[in-house]
């Protein structure tokens, strides 16, 4: 197979933020409590659990300060949905125990406002806090912000004060609810309102963001969104899930494609949101987001699920997709960071990075603040139909280009990137590339995420199976060697190791 790419890095197309690369840390299986959170350390404890920072394990903390996730999306997820967030403030011994109707388990309540803002200010996230906006009020919606964001003197400021914090957190991600789509899309935009004008009231700073649509809704749901709550949100969060289990025939070629579809999946409605909202008024203009996305093909307990090597890849062309449709599009949360299709995964005493997180932080380390042109020209391919169980069946996929790159800069660094997904099954694609406005003098480092196998995964058994593989290669040749079912980055440096 033969390809084509060309880039200019002298031609700006637009700006990148830190929040395309963020998680969701929602209250399920145990994405929070056994996996990350197990309370602080004991001296009856020690030897039998993992070490602890205030009541983090130390070992999932080193692993999330390392990914550095631009945005972290809490407390949920369908959980927001029932949670009260005056339950998780206050001495923790003194907070109630609550029963979480919708993933039937106990909620202890020790993960609350004060230590999810204490773990982003630990690892660099920005927080981003989903209220309550089906059990809840809007005044309690209103209430949570002040607490945040409030002064001292201000009733709910004065409560987080006397809780240790006195300085306002000064939160600026709000999201009015989480999914909702049983009820009528005007409905959803009238509550959005109430709720939306109510936070505002207290903290006009807030950026608000409405729920949007998902994979098979989107067209709907997000024109009712735009026509009745037009202005009062400044990001469209939608939600896209994606992921192949099986295919009509034996041939794991057939799997692997079906499965590589999926990110023209998940791209379809963040791309059509976008469309609609350069078709608005520029006063009801906003940025998409997605709220929840990723590879979600088994109903398991806990939502556990060890993504391979065939994800990976769909997570950095999904990602390829987001650095060109941005600035318009500006954040993004992974479904989750730990265990519940989650980013690490974590049992009692052993913890892994999945290969979605070694994408994940590849793009967070190597990639710029703003991207610059890229074009890519080669093969195309017909993918299968496929399924899962926790989905409809999703339809083949006409011309899905094999090849797929973006390229960005980030001046004051130095630094220029390059990233390149083959999604051949068996082939390598020779692909010419042709380079402007590049430095003179410097040469490249490529990092390659490859294995044999398409659906080889990271285990507790094995856990560094699939890492990237680092080494200098100097002058880039014109006619580069793309192997198949890899991603490469390509980042030349004008100080190398510069941070």
């Amino acid at each position: 197979m033969a390809g084509t790419i060309v880039i200019d890095f002298a031609n700006r197309q637009g700006a990148l933020s830190p929040r395309l690369y963020g998680a969701g840390f929602e209250h399920v299986g145990s994405s929070v409590y056994g996996g990350f959170w197990i309370g602080p350390q004991r001296e009856a404890d020690l030897p039998a659990r993992p070490s602890v920072h205030i009541g983090w394990r130390e070992d999932v903390l080193a692993l999330v300060k390392a990914l550095r996730p631009g945005v972290l999306r809490w407390p949920g997820g369908n959980f927001a949905q029932t949670y009260h967030w005056r339950d998780g403030i206050g001495p923790r011994d003194d907070r109630p125990l609550r029963f979480d109707h919708f993933w039937s388990k106990p909620e202890p309540n020790q993960v609350g406002t004060d230590e999810f803002l204490d773990l982003c200010r630990q690892i660099g996230a920005e927080p981003a806090i989903t209220i309550n906006s089906r059990t809840a009020r809007p005044e309690d919606a209103a209430a949570w912000v002040e607490y945040c964001n409030g002064s001292p003197d201000t009733t709910w400021g004065a409560v987080r004060t006397r809780n240790g914090q006195a300085e306002p957190q000064a939160v600026k991600l709000w999201a009015v609810g989480s999914q909702g789509w049983e009820m009528e899309p005007a409905e959803a935009a009238r509550r959005h309102r109430a709720y939306a004008n109510a936070m505002r009231r207290v903290d006009p700073s807030i950026e608000i963001i409405a729920v949007g649509g998902n994979t098979a809704n989107h067209h709907v749901w997000d024109s009712a969104m735009i026509e009745h709550a037009g202005g009062s949100f400044a990001h469209l969060g939608e939600w896209a899930y994606d992921g192949i289990a099986q295919v009509d025939s034996e041939m794991g070629s057939d799997l692997y494609y079906a499965n590589c579809a999926a990110a023209e999946r998940i791209l379809w409605p963040v791309s059509n949101a976008v469309y609609q909202s350069r078709s608005q008024p520029w006063e009801r203009r906003y940025t998409v987001g997605l709220d929840s996305w990723g590879i979600w093909r088994h109903s398991r307990q806990g939502l556990q699920h060890d993504n391979h090597l065939c994800d990976a890849l769909v997570a950095a062309t999904v990602l390829h997709g987001l650095h060109r449709l941005a600035p318009d599009v500006s954040y993004a949360a992974w479904g989750n960071l730990v265990n519940a299709l989650g980013l690490i995964q974590a049992t009692e005493r052993r913890v892994w990075t999945t290969p979605v997180y070694q994408v994940m932080k590849l793009f967070r380390d190597l990639h710029g603040n703003e991207t610059v042109r890229c074009t890519v020209a080669g093969p195309a391919i017909d993918t299968p139909p496929g399924s899962s169980t926790v989905r409809a069946p999703a339809a083949g996929y006409q011309s899905m280009s094999v090849l797929d790159a973006t390229a960005t800069r980030d001046l004051a660094r130095g630094r220029y990137t390059l990233s390149v997904v083959n999604r051949s099954y068996d082939e390598r694609i020779d692909t010419d590339i042709e380079i402007a406005g590049l430095p003179q003098g410097i040469g490249a480092t490529s990092y390659l995420i490859r294995t044999d196998g398409p659906f080889d995964t990271n285990t507790a058994a094995d856990p560094q199976r699939i890492e990237p593989f680092v080494f200098p290669i100097g002058t880039i040749p014109l006619n580069y060697p793309f192997p198949p079912r890899s991603l490469v980055v390509l980042i030349w440096e004008e100080t190398p190791g510069l941070t």
